[in-house]
């Protein structure tokens, strides 16, 4: 029996580059998007048991946008670069 907990991001309307830049950004290093948001949780808040949920209350913002901003930090260059 499986045992994941999900934890589901939602991105609005004005918000789909930055699933597109996840997308190709995972792609291009070949990681999953799971994993990827994994490895960024553990830079950011360490291996603490309950890692994102501290870490995200200890900054104020939610999971989601947190998120959102890993993936502006990561893989945003990426993009502008690539569509000038």
């Amino acid at each position: 029996m499986r045992s994941n907990t999900l934890m589901p991001v939602s991105f609005g309307r004005d918000e789909t580059k930055l699933l597109e830049m996840l997308n190709e950004g995972t792609r291009r290093i070949c990681i999953s998007r799971s994993a990827w948001v994994k490895q960024k949780i553990r830079e950011e808040f360490g291996k603490e048991i309950e890692m994102l949920n501290e870490g995200t209350r200890r900054i104020c913002i939610s999971r989601s946008a947190w998120v959102k901003q890993k993936i502006r930090e990561e893989f945003g260059k990426d993009i502008i670069k690539s569509d000038s």
